[in-house]
């Protein structure tokens, strides 16, 4: 037996290097999504132009259980849910192979058209990621980062791929003479035409490729090219309305460069990009980024003047950090169980034998880990972590009980209290998939290492005990009977005190528990009439709802009888436990800086309003180092001081300094605050109004298959709730992410009857207004150099502004006009997303309401029955609630409350079973609340 227990050891330590993993759990996810971006394309022309293009492909692919898109400015997606038996890489290969026929149709402006998904959840982690930044141009940056960083750090075994960022771009632009091409009869659509003509390419359909095997073809795109070879676009001849030929280069001003990307990373100012390594799925990441760091250790004893490189990230060191908090528990928990030992046995063989059963267990457990795929991340570490205890518990009852009865009769009991355990963490497997999905190997990690030692104490302890002769020694005597005399009549008095009075102990316990007295309403039925109260109603009022017991008792009463649950629930409330702000006496100071530009803002008027808050950051001593992050026209930067300043006025002063530049340059709206000990009683700053969003506990989400209905109805549902005073804050959102700040453009609205009148065609108007206010969409041109991007423009859209353009006259059809006749002009909000879930499109109302969750339900059900008969047929209305940074139902808050009915019986039935008694496995199930007086205890104190 000993031998077999040493070969499974052994085999468990050598697959130790062979486990998988990671920072994050993993497990093969049954969604594919893709994704796309379209600059400067609003919500309405993404959805109608791109997301219900592909949604109506995609709906033809067996096998999909669920669809949701969203399109909002700039972007869009869709989220492709899959039945659970399916398979992933064929549905994904399936995907790929629509986006490719549906490509050609899509409009050119389309950019980013990515599919992921399908595989293991973190399939790439990030999980080192490094800053590198210079004052070389970004052509040399380029091909340093490719040469010394790139290509080495890809050889890597285990590496995915290296993910540079902050890279710009160059790019054609051809700005055309708005002036020049009205008085030739042309417009920006012909000369469009014509690069094409000249640099483009067509879509001809699919081929067949031989593909080696016999008779099999492989189908793929076939495309025909113009063009090639370094481009000449101004030699490109357009032939005008009169019918002779126009050089471009006569009507446009050619250009080549470098464009600014929608993001930005700079530190103290200088161009900085960021390369980010990402792992492959399965690998050891621990081993991976030990080999990527002596690259880069390599690579810093060598660096050119010029750079410098700084890690950001280190995925590894987190995971590093809890395998030495594992190792010092471990060490701590044999060093305490060496001294209580020494204390009552000082027998060698005994330590010995529960040292030897302890890292047998551990290392046998390392075996199923393998063969049954758990991977080792920070969740599971935390399950090896708790079980260590109840496994060092297991090993000492029963080599105690070995010793002193000779017998294994306490198996059975171990085997009861070990089983009620795991069955306790099956309730795992039944929560909400992303909750599940972390906590599955946690669950797994604790029920393997349980399940060995069970094993490990009925075959392997005995063992040692028959080689070690202990078994022999006539029992183990842990201590003399004479020094556990006295402490044993003590605890015979005690109990058998307690046993005379159960009732007091009871009481002593229920109001340990604590009484819900204080979740008691202060008055029911205010928003019933008077011949509308039930004598239930009145009694209340007159006795729990009274002044006297409302203002004199309830004080007194509500914290004796709310015992440990009362202060738990409070603080549960006050999110005092999610997120502490720690114990350091000190922190250092930090302050930041939030930005947005008004909508409309181009990545260079971004970048220059930037630019000049670094040019002035940079001439304040204090600060040691600040970087800078562009997304589109977010911004943001982090500023550091110089460890003299860190806790001192100073930072205080180089905020204010701070401000006043902000509200200087203008141009975006700010935020600026601070955090440390130097910012402790001091107030952010914000001059943004119009963007301030307050929290909303509530939301109703209304579905439908119309999108102006859909908007008519949650607008007369906020109104209607507006109108009784308890609902407070009412919106009416579309954005996945409510905060999101509101932003706000002009929307311009045709007037039907003017051009009715005047025999115009909206679309007339549409496309010159787009000639006059777009500054142009990219396309792409093929050339010597494959695929180049063409920015085509108007240089009347460059310089043009609302004003100007409203009260512009055009020639349209036969008789002058002005554009503002035509238009209608509106400021409203504009970065509003259109989500859609299986077709129906998604709105939400969100509100606060002012009362207690009784009149709440009541009176929103109320008017949800109003909503219900005023909706069309298909459309659909719910409510939602905040519930632990969560929304759901109430049907899903109902659903996790019984898991703890769920667990009741698991654990009943089990000791049922194995105490062969349908009475005593009452014990264990009363003794579930007594011991959460401990658990309430401890959050709340």
């Amino acid at each position: 037996m000993l031998m077999a227990f040493i070969a499974l050891m052994v085999a468990g330590l050598a697959l130790l290097p062979f486990l998988q993993t990671g920072l994050e759990p993993t497990r093969v996810s049954n969604d594919i999504s893709i994704s796309y971006t379209w600059y400067n394309a609003a919500p309405q022309t993404i959805e109608s132009e791109v997301t219900s293009q592909i949604t109506e492909v995609c709906t033809t692919i067996p096998g999909i259980r669920e669809i949701e898109s969203f399109s909002e400015k700039n972007r869009g997606g869709l989220t492709l849910s899959f039945v659970e038996n399916k398979n992933m890489d064929a549905a994904r290969m399936e995907v790929s192979s629509m986006l490719r026929r549906v490509r050609a149709k899509l409009p050119e402006g389309i950019r980013d058209l990515k599919v992921a998904g399908g595989d293991l959840f973190s399939e790439s982690e990030i999980i080192l990621s490094y800053t590198i930044f210079s004052s070389f141009d970004e052509e040399e940056m380029s091909y340093f980062i490719e040469e010394k960083i790139k290509r080495p750090i890809s050889l890597v075994e285990g590496v995915n791929d290296v993910e540079v960022s902050g890279l710009n771009r160059s790019r054609w632009e051809v700005y055309c003479a708005g002036k020049r091409l009205e008085s030739l009869g042309l417009n920006i659509g012909d000369v469009r035409t014509a690069i094409r003509e000249n640099y483009g390419e067509s879509y001809l359909g699919k081929g067949g490729l031989p593909t080696g095997g016999e008779g099999q073809m492989l189908q793929v795109p076939v495309y025909l090219q113009y063009g090639g070879g370094d481009p000449d676009l101004g030699a490109i001849s357009i032939v005008s309305g009169s019918g002779h030929p126009v050089l471009l280069a006569d009507i446009a001003d050619i250009s080549k460069r470098t464009v600014h990307e929608y993001s930005t990373f700079r530190i103290n100012g200088l161009s900085t990009l960021r390369a980010s390594i990402l792992s492959d799925k399965g690998a050891n990441i621990l081993q991976v980024g030990k080999a990527v760091e002596e690259i880069m250790d390599r690579l810093n004893r060598d660096l050119p003047e010029g750079y410098s490189i700084r890690k950001e990230l280190d995925a590894t060191e987190e995971l590093k950090e809890e395998l030495r908090h594992i190792y010092f528990r471990t060490a701590l928990s044999f060093v305490i169980l060496l001294l209580f030992i020494s204390v009552v046995s000082r027998a060698p063989r005994y330590i010995f034998i529960v040292f030897f059963s302890l890292m047998a267990t551990l290392a046998i457990s390392v075996l199923f880990f393998f063969l049954f795929g758990v991977q080792i991340n920070l969740y599971s570490l935390a399950g090896i972590t708790v079980s260590f205890g109840i496994i060092i518990d297991n090993i000492i009852v029963m080599q105690d009980h070995l010793l002193l009865r000779k017998d294994l009769k306490a198996y059975p009991a171990l085997l009861a209290a070990t089983l009620t355990t795991i069955g306790a963490l099956s309730v795992i497997f039944m929560l909400k998939e992303e909750v599940r999905l972390k906590l599955e190997g946690f669950a797994s990690v604790f029920a393997i290492t349980l399940g060995v030692s069970l094993f490990t104490a009925l075959f392997l302890v005995p063992a040692l005990t028959h080689l070690t002769g202990m078994e022999n020694k006539g029992g183990h005597k842990v201590v003399s009977w004479k020094r556990l005399g006295g402490w044993m009549q003590f605890l015979e008095g005690f109990w058998a005190t307690l046993s005379r009075r159960r009732g007091l102990v009871s009481l002593v316990l229920v109001l340990a528990f604590g009484l819900p007295v204080f979740m008691l309403p202060e008055s029911v039925g205010e928003d019933l009439e008077q011949d509308e109260l039930k004598w239930y109603h009145r009694w209340y009022m007159h006795t729990l709802g009274s002044d006297f017991y409302t203002n004199r008792l309830r004080k007194y009463l509500d914290p004796a009888l709310g015992g440990t649950l009362r202060p738990f629930l409070e603080k549960r409330e006050a999110g005092r436990y999610y997120f502490g702000r720690g114990n350091r006496e000190h922190q250092e100071a930090r302050l930041y800086i939030y930005g947005r530009m008004e909508m409309g803002s181009s990545p260079e008027m971004t970048d220059q309003v930037v630019a000049s808050l670094e040019r002035f950051l940079s001439t304040i001593d204090e600060i040691e180092i600040f970087s800078t992050e562009i997304r589109e026209n977010l911004i943001q930067i982090q500023i550091e001081f110089r460890e003299a300043f860190q806790f001192s006025h100073e930072p205080l002063g180089v905020k204010y300094k701070v401000i006043q530049e902000c509200i200087s340059l203008g141009a975006a709206v700010w935020r600026v605050f601070g955090s440390g000990d130097a910012f402790s009683n001091d107030r952010s700053f914000s001059n943004d109004v119009l963007g301030l969003i307050g929290y909303q506990s509530n939301r109703i989400e209304l579905k439908g298959y119309d999108l102006g209905r859909l908007y008519k109805l949650a607008y007369w549902l906020k109104d209607r709730m507006e109108q009784h005073g308890r609902f407070q804050d009412v919106s009416v959102f579309s954005r996945i992410d409510i905060r999101t700040p509101l932003e706000f453009s002009y929307q311009l609205a045709p007037r039907i009857a003017y051009m009715q009148s005047s025999g115009l065609q909206a679309s007339q108007i549409l496309q010159r207004v787009r000639e006059l206010s777009v500054g142009g969409e990219p396309f792409d041109l093929y050339t010597g150099k494959g695929h180049e991007e063409l920015l085509l423009s108007s240089d009347q859209a460059q310089n043009q502004d609302l004003w100007n353009m409203m009260h512009h006259s055009e020639v349209l059809g036969d008789r002058m006009v002005y554009i503002g006749e035509l238009l209608d002009r509106r400021y409203e909000k504009a970065n509003q997303t259109i989500r859609k879930e299986d077709g129906q499109y998604l709105l939400s109302v969100m509100y606060n309401f002012v009362g207690p969750d009784q009149l709440h339900g009541r009176i929103r059900d109320q008017i949800l029955q109003e909503v219900e008969a005023q909706q069309p047929a298909g459309f659909s209305s719910a409510p939602k609630i905040s519930r632990w940074g969560d929304w759901g139902s109430d049907d899903e808050i109902e659903g996790q409350l019984g898991l703890f009915l769920v667990l009741v019986l698991i654990i009943y039935f089990l000791c049922a079973i194995l105490l062969n008694s349908l009475k005593q496995p009452l014990v264990v199930v009363f003794m579930i609340p007594v011991s959460f007086i401990g658990l309430f205890a401890g959050f709340a104190f």
